[in-house]
């Protein structure tokens, strides 16, 4: 049966000469061939099609049932000839895709396509502008991935962005770039000292770097700015954890909780802490806590495997390296290979 939505469709297409692409973006239906003929073109790369649509009258910053545009695509997919002419004819350099958030420039950054971001650069494309949902902007995606050029460009493009540099902290620390990471976060602090996410961010790096005592530092300073800012508590409760001091840990974990009850991440902190100590029906509860919230919170489950295990209950264990193995193979095995000792 043809629900009242698709019928009202129908409708538009029939009576009112219209496209609706993605539910959002109505075009005449006359423009709609061309319109799909311009970004289908500017994702393969084939200049010649871009430019006979643009010629039979395409809208240049049309968008695709993807919320992009041809610019979008042509960024993407590394073209950078097809950005040059579609920047040439006046297409939005700074437009976002409807899905993700994301401009030209970041899904140039995101994929390595050095020419392509230099022409947009080049072209005034905003290097700010951040991801909806991640909050992080172009450089912290070619950090991320590893364009270490594609850095260079975007830092030279913004020199006095603390927050740039402190996405960027974020990006090397998960590379397990870690010097790099705490260099760079110690630049976005000298542009901003009381920018608290850079502390935290910079504690983020001493944790994985294995220096505590240095995290435990840049938590308190991130407090001191920003005494609501959970990461920085739930941070801190890890290094007191990894360094013994548990009772510290448990607090810091809940006032974490306190905070934002939802960070997952802080539950998982309490659960291991609670673990340490041998409370295990309360680790139990604060690790099954992180899952209701993450359900594919990896680390979660193999904190409540090891629990269960410890416990002597084998079975329990078991199901979480089940569930594991479908998140986290190489932790999954790490499980098994405890619960067979």
């Amino acid at each position: 049966m043809l629900n009242t939505r698709r019928l009202i469709v129908v409708l538009i297409v029939l009576f009112s000469g219209v496209v609706l692409t993605d539910c959002n973006y109505i075009i005449p239906l006359d423009r709609w061939e061309e319109n799909y003929n311009l970004t289908t073109a500017a994702k393969k790369g084939y200049l010649s099609d871009v430019k006979n649509a643009i010629a039979n009258g395409a809208d240049i910053n049309a968008r695709d049932t993807y919320g992009c545009t041809a610019l979008m695509w042509a960024a993407s997919e590394g073209h950078p000839e097809i950005v040059k002419f579609l920047l040439e004819k006046g297409a939005d350099i700074n437009a976002k895709d409807t899905a993700y958030g994301k401009t030209a420039l970041m899904w140039a950054a995101e994929y390595g396509h050095l020419d392509v971001v230099k022409l947009l650069l080049g072209s005034g494309a905003d290097v700010n502008i951040q991801h909806k949902s991640l909050g992080v902007t172009a450089l912290w995606q070619a950090a991320e991935k590893g364009h270490t050029e594609i850095v260079k460009l975007l830092l030279a493009a913004g020199p006095d962005d603390a927050m740039a540099y402190s996405n960027l902290s974020y990006a090397y620390t998960k590379l397990g770039r870690y010097q790099e990471a705490i260099e760079a976060c110690k630049q976005a602090i000298r542009i901003k000292p009381d920018f608290a996410e850079a502390h935290c961010n910079l504690s983020y790096a001493y944790l994985e770097f294995g220096r505590y005592q240095e995290a435990i530092e840049a938590c308190k300073q991130a407090i001191r700015i920003k005494p609501d800012l959970a990461m920085a508590h739930c941070n801190l409760g890890y290094a007191y954890g990894k360094l013994g001091r548990y009772q510290e840990a448990i607090e810091s974990c809940k006032q974490a909780i306190r905070i934002k009850p939802d960070l997952a991440m802080a539950h998982c902190n309490l659960g291991a802490v609670y673990g340490k100590l041998g409370r295990y029906d309360e680790a139990i509860e604060s690790y099954k806590q992180a899952i209701r919230i993450k359900p594919d919170y990896a680390d979660a489950y193999y904190g409540l495997g090891v629990v269960y295990w410890t416990m002597g209950d084998k079975d329990p264990a078991l199901e979480q390296y089940e569930i594991l193995k479908t998140l986290n193979k190489d932790m999954a095995d790490e499980l098994l290979e405890l619960i067979n000792e």
